[in-house]
Order: structure tokens, then sequence, then C-alpha cells
């Protein structure tokens, strides 16, 4: 199995360098505050069964284009009680 190697460069949705977006840090943060919100409010878990996670299928679904394809990866979101902690 190959080594990961992390390139900062190899996701340029924002584009790069001096002239990049200028609303990519508005967009993070709205990334940010949607995933608290929806981890706040839902618990989530890998689906069982039929749904569950296959990993040799999802790495044969998983295209590299000038935006990497991953493959469907099925969830539960079982909704938090109120006032109760995690």
């Amino acid at each position: 199995m190959p080594t990961f190697v992390h390139n900062e460069r190899a996701f340029i949705p924002f584009s790069y360098g001096p002239m990049n977006c200028v609303g990519k840090q508005l967009a993070l943060q709205e990334i940010r505050t949607v995933v608290c919100a929806v981890l706040q409010r839902f618990r989530v878990r890998a689906a069982e069964g039929e749904g569950a996670l296959n990993i040799s299928a999802y790495e044969a679904e998983f295209k590299d284009f000038f935006m990497t394809v991953h493959g469907p990866v099925q969830v539960v979101l079982e909704v938090r009680e109120p006032g109760r902690q995690c």
C-alpha cells in the first residue's frame, strides 16, 4: 500500500496563490458552522447491513480527475435528545 503524502495544493477548489477566491474564508467558515450544527443535533454512525460501507467497492469507485470523486458512504443520523451529553 502506498504511503499517504499530504499535498495542500492537490485540492484547489478556490484556486491557489495571491489571486485565489475572495470568498474562500467565508465558505470555509460556513462549512465549519454547518458541520458543527449537524454534529450537535445528530449522532452519526456507519450504516449496517445492506447499506454498510464496503471498502473494496469504495476504493474501486474512487476516481481521480481534476478533483477526486468518491463512492457513496451510507451513514445513519440519530437525533440527539436535547440536554443530554454525548
